[in-house]
């Protein structure tokens, strides 16, 4: 949430800020003679109910930019409109019987006042000096929805309301547009057309994301706080895509507004949010692998002046996965209610509710048989090498919180952002031992051992801040002060058992399954307190941001089958200072400073307690945000060095046979360019490129001058699609992409998996545009990896190669009014 709540977002302006616009000496604007742009016909559907969702409404709905004050819109009700006609007509229709008035200062400008009241001295029809007051009705913010594949704005940056262009530091927003046309059904998939990101290194997996930027795995936040983090592998579960907005990428170290995270940088998913503008969707979708899915979603205002807002977004899914025997199981449930008793003060509620079943992680294959060639043939692409009757998956998991902001007034706020979330995840899973057993002899048996993983996480967190915008002289600043605190607690109960070997070329299942022998009995918890400040300074046409972040963090791990317990603390300073120009004709370049603290739960093979990663890195960079256009253009060059890394021990002691050490130090060197152009309904296009130099600098191990695990180093990504608006094909659309990922090697570093480029496809049609009775019906089918080529993502080791996502196509039919 920015500044004031949903209905000012919409167009609410608060009252004392429009009274001082108001008596500001300005330009004079007299009313607007209409033209042929007013007679332009538009398209609306705007259902009766509170005055300010209608608006709302008929702003994106037209692209007209309104303004008004709160207080004539409170408590009056919109008859609504449905059909095409021009914008003047439909401003009117929109106002019958609640006694206000219009009055266009431009072709795209209007300006609603009671009819017959003097607002701050401004009569009826608005033909009075005033400093212009514009209100965006397309309705983005920090937060919120975009209309198309451009957002302007960002709040993951700088935890503030801040426009893209002044930002320097990397930032992609994948929007909800995006995420439809496009068919993404995991977070792997909405990012798969972001620069600097490497994704789907482990084929189709339901169970968890494997999320990588500049070379390093990153960590997952949820409106900007952290969510549930696999303790073991380091996997993470994003949400489901249909619950949410928008998802914004930060790349390079953000150590000073998040605190203790790799410096690849951070993934942020924002949730769908209460709306002032009342809608409701229904869709279902059916796919190949078998797919059948039903959701729905819901929002609007509960009472009639808007201080009540809901939403209510539900999914349920019945899939198959790609491998023999996975599954995709899904229901998904996310209430949210925003309170707004005033314009000053904001209180939204959020909860969500998943359960997954049958998400088996895909059991790792030989590389002789999928890699290279065997004289045995070639293992098919969905082959099954674990137990039916074994191999298992249950996760249960919740969030509940909050994001409060009051003004005191129109310089300070405060703001508290607050969540809990709890996983509960049982697993069975088999792996392969192919390296110490039968396999290496006749390469087709392997020995099989299967894995009992019991899981709970809990995590809290919190982040108290105190937001000021105020000048100095000249200089205008938006100073944020932030106090954040986060607990984490996992309790991870780890069994073991011998599994029948099998064959890998002709398998038979239903062999015994030796008793499950307790290995690990752990419980680990994590506190961190934060506490950081960072600066925006605005000088003509100079931005400078810098912040600095001081956090104590403390780690206890309790082995319970060995009776023992180890605490760490570890305390650091992080930093960032950026400088941006801002030319007027929207170019923006810029240059960056930033560190990252990360502490290391755990201990080595030899007992001694983890250090701390560290991590520095320069940017410099340059965006352009064409004025008057809808497009956003980013290209940005770094040099990243990261210290004290935790990788597997290649020796580890027979006691501890998953041991991991610190192998020192890793450097990356890179470019990454974006473009992502919107015009209107008509074209969407999104083009990455990334190049990454990656090298291990400093280690203990054979991997030394070698690049990084999963981090290859071209990779480019172009989606277009097109939408006909007129004529006998009005309403259908068609999309198209590629994506190249270039040669990656195994977190063994034993083999080198080759490069790969894949296609995607998608059609969309939209009923309303040849019948208005249909209006709001609209039909989507995609596919990933159109001609199903097969390949091979990653080869950890010898014995541990996954394949990749085969071809996935669905179509889902979508009715919204």
């Amino acid at each position: 949430m920015t500044r004031g709540s949903m209905k000012r977002l919409a167009g609410v302006g608060r009252r004392t800020m429009l009274a001082a616009m108001l008596t500001t000496t300005a330009i004079s604007v007299g009313t607007f003679t209409p033209t042929n742009a007013l007679a332009q016909v538009h398209t609306y559907a705007i259902p009766a109910g509170p005055l300010a969702g209608a608006l709302a409404a008929f702003g994106r709905q037209s692209g007209t930019q309104i303004a008004y004050e709160a207080s004539i819109a409170r408590g009056k009700i919109s008859p609504g409109l449905t059909g095409s006609i021009g914008r003047e007509e439909a401003i009117a229709r929109l106002l019958s019987g609640t006694g206000l008035s219009y009055s266009f200062t431009d072709p795209s400008s209007v300006l609603i006042t009671a009819a017959s009241a003097d607002i701050g001295g401004l009569p009826a029809d608005g033909s009075t000096s005033l400093e212009r007051i514009t209100v965006d009705n397309e309705g983005e913010s920090a937060w919120g929805r975009v209309d198309g594949f451009v957002a302007t704005r960002s709040a993951s940056g700088t935890k503030t309301d801040t426009a893209l262009v002044e930002t320097p530091q990397s930032i992609s927003v994948v929007t909800h547009a995006q995420i439809e046309k496009q068919g993404a059904k995991r977070l792997e998939d909405a990012l798969t057309y972001t620069p600097g990101v490497s994704v789907g290194s482990y084929g189709f997996n339901p169970e968890q994301d494997y999320v990588f930027m500049r070379g390093f795995q990153v960590p997952f936040f949820l409106d900007g706080t952290r969510q549930y983090r696999d303790y073991i592998v380091g996997a993470q579960l994003g949400v489901e895509p249909y619950g949410l907005e928008r998802i914004e990428t930060v790349r390079g170290p953000a150590s000073v507004l998040y605190g203790q995270i790799a410096p690849g940088g951070i993934v942020n998913q924002v949730v769908k949010r209460p709306t002032i503008e009342p809608f409701r969707e229904v869709q279902t979708t059916f796919g190949d692998p078998q797919r059948l899915q039903a959701a729905f979603d819901f929002g609007g205002p509960i009472d009639n002046d808007g201080t009540l807002l809901y939403r209510l977004t539900g999914l349920g899914r019945n899939a198959d996965g790609q491998m023999d025997f996975q599954g995709d199981d899904r229901l998904f449930i996310a209430p949210a209610l925003t309170w707004s008793p005033d314009a000053e003060t904001t209180l939204t509620v959020f909860g969500q509710f998943q359960r997954d079943k049958d998400a088996l992680r895909p059991v790792p294959l030989p590389a002789f048989g999928t890699i290279f060639q065997s004289i045995h043939g070639k293992i098919p692409r969905d082959r099954f090498l674990g137990e039916p009757g074994f191999d298992s998956f249950e996760r249960t998991q919740y969030s509940l919180g909050y994001e409060f902001e009051h003004h005191f007034n129109d310089g300070w706020s405060i703001r508290q952002n607050l969540r809990y979330s709890n996983v509960d995840q049982t697993e069975n899973t088999s792996l392969m031992a192919f390296d110490y057993g039968s396999f290496a002899v006749d390469g087709r048996t392997a020995d099989r051992t299967g894995w009992n993983d019991i899981n709970e996480i809990g995590t809290f967190g919190v982040d108290n801040q105190l937001v000021g915008e105020f000048d100095t002289g000249n200089l205008a600043h938006k100073l944020i002060l932030g106090l954040d605190y986060s607990r984490s607690r996992s309790d991870w109960r780890f069994a073991s058992a011998t599994l029948s070997p099998i064959d890998v070329f002709d398998p038979v299942y239903g062999g015994p399954i030796g008793p499950l022998v307790p290995a690990i009995s752990e419980l680990k918890t994590a506190t961190q307190i934060g506490l950081y400040a960072q600066d925006q300074i605005a000088w003509e046409n100079w931005r400078l941001t810098f912040g600095g972040r001081y956090d104590w963090a403390e780690g206890v791990t309790t082995d319970r089958l060995w009776a023992t317990s180890t605490t760490q603390k570890d305390e650091a300073f992080t930093g960032r200072v950026g400088l941006g120009y801002l030319f007027d004709n929207g170019v923006a370049p810029y240059i960056s400073y930033s560190t990252s603290f990360d502490p290391e739960f755990g201990l080595d093979g030899t007992g001694t307690p983890f250090k701390p990663t560290t991590a520095q890195q320069y940017e410099v960079g340059i965006k352009y945000q064409p004025v008057g256009g809808n497009s956003f253009f980013t290209l940005s060059v770094f040099d990243l060095t990261r210290q004290n890394i935790r990788t597997r021990d290649l020796n580890p002691p027979p006691t501890n046979p998953w041991a991991e050490t610190q192998t020192g130090e890793a450097r990356v060197r890179g470019l990454e360019a974006e473009a992502r152009i919107s015009i209107t309904d008509r074209f969407d296009f999104v083009g990455a490129y990334t190049y990454l130099d990656s090298e291990i600098t400093k280690s203990n191990n054979p991997d030394l001058g070698m690049p990084l695990f999963l981090t290859p180093k071209h990779q480019f990504s172009l989606w277009a699609n097109y939408t006909i608006e007129d004529g006998p094909a009005a309403g259908l659309g068609a999309g198209v992409g590629v994506r190249y990922r270039g040669s990656v090697w195994g977190s063994g570093h034993e083999i080198e998996v080759p490069s790969h480029t894949l296609f995607d496809a998608s059609l969309t049609y939209d009923f309303g545009k040849k019948n208005p009775d249909l209006a709001g019906l609209d039909l989507t089918v995609s596919a990933r990896n159109l001609f199903d080529r097969e390949y091979v993502s990653t080869c950890s080791f010898w014995e541990g190669c996954f394949y990749g996502e085969g071809r996935n196509v669905t179509a889902t039919l979508k009715y919204r009014w």
